[in-house]
């Protein structure tokens, strides 16, 4: 028995060593991309001792220094990192500052904190007005060590979709801009005698809401959008339930399982379903959007053009090739309707427009 938890053990020990090899590797192929960048340089040093095996890019400044001079002897570097040791921190960016070794380390951290304090809003407003997609004002990270009297009064996580090269090496740049500016004898004294701003989001309005498909909330929401009376007739609830059971039983769309709710078109090109969809909305819509002449059995007739509810269907309906409901709008009106279609588009008419019970 000892024997084979032993050997359980040393299986485990093996795969997680693989697991961990693979995880760490991804994270330094990312990162290796700044050996083709012009403005960084691959340097581990802390203090001319080479700290392996934790990778570090340092951003190289006026004469090709890496660090910037600030007060009190301190060192201030720009650096994007990825720790092996401790790899689930992906990889990271911010500012880095080396400490005076004869000064109290906690008299130091505390001028660190303070500098950032004073200058942390600019940071964030810079790093917003330049990512226009990103939004910086909560996304900081403190730290917890000091480390080789080293210290980083705040570092960035980088996004595992994000770009090494379009995120963490500009956003990198543009703290140190904002540091470069800051630490100008003319510019420091004054700032550091303003009062902390506080936190107030300069970027564009954080969006809390997960905006989701495909779900009981999503469908729950086009039935509440149906009763509009605004929009829609009296009893568009009751046509919309309907028209989804007489799709069903005529296996034009099919439950999809793989998600909480959602149908899938079923055996129909979706340009066809599009007809479908778009005389069903024509029925329940009450909006005209315009009034066209039309020739039908040899007569001209004036035709109702009401907006088509594509809204009703995209959040609960993929199309027939498992994409998107987008995919059948798009198709709508790029080709004729066939006469063998237009007459099961009425069929289905008939059956959810006939004595609803």
């Amino acid at each position: 028995m000892g024997a084979t938890n032993k050997s359980v053990r040393e299986e485990i020990k093996v795969i997680t060593k693989e697991l961990v090899k693979k995880c760490i590797n991804r994270y330094v192929e990312r990162i290796n991309v700044l050996d083709e960048h012009p403005d960084f340089v691959c340097d581990n040093h802390v203090r001319d001792k080479a700290i392996d095996p934790i990778i570090m890019y340092k951003l190289s400044n006026d004469g090709g220094a890496l660090s910037l001079k600030g007060r009190g002897g301190r060192e201030y570097e720009f650096l994007v990192e990825f720790d092996p040791y401790n790899f689930a921190y992906g990889i990271y960016f911010g500012c880095r500052c080396t400490l005076h070794n004869r000064r109290k380390i906690a008299t130091q951290v505390e001028e660190c904190n303070d500098e950032w304090q004073h200058i942390r809003e600019r940071v964030i407003e810079a790093l917003n007005n330049t990512f226009v997609d990103l939004d910086f004002s909560d996304r900081e990270i403190p730290t917890d060590n000091v480390s080789d009297r080293t210290y980083w009064p705040f570092w960035f996580r980088l996004g595992e979709e994000e770009s090494v090269q379009d995120v963490a090496a500009l956003a990198t740049k543009i703290i140190r801009n904002v540091y470069r500016w800051f630490l100008d004898d003319e510019n420091y004294d004054l700032i550091m005698k303003e009062p902390i701003a506080k936190k107030i989001k300069r970027g564009r309005k954080k969006e809390n809401a997960v905006h989701t498909r495909y779900t009981n909330k999503e469908y729950n929401a086009v039935i509440e959008q149906l009763k509009d009376t605004s929009m829609y007739c009296p009893d568009a609830v009751t046509y919309f339930e309907k028209f989804m059971d007489t799709l069903l039983r005529n296996d034009i769309i099919r439950r999809y399982h793989l998600y909480e709710k959602c149908w899938i078109v079923n055996g129909m090109e979706n340009c066809d379903f599009a007809e479908i969809v778009a005389e069903f909305s024509n029925r329940i819509t009450t909006k005209i959007k315009e009034v066209k002449e039309m020739v039908r059995d040899g007569k001209i007739v004036r035709v109702e053009i009401k907006n088509i509810s594509w809204s009703l269907f995209s959040p609960i309906m993929l199309s027939s090739g498992g994409s998107v409901f987008d995919e059948i709008r798009k198709q709508y009106g790029h080709k004729a309707i066939d006469i063998e279609v237009e007459k099961y588009i009425k069929q289905i008419m008939a059956d959810v427009f006939g004595k609803i019970n």
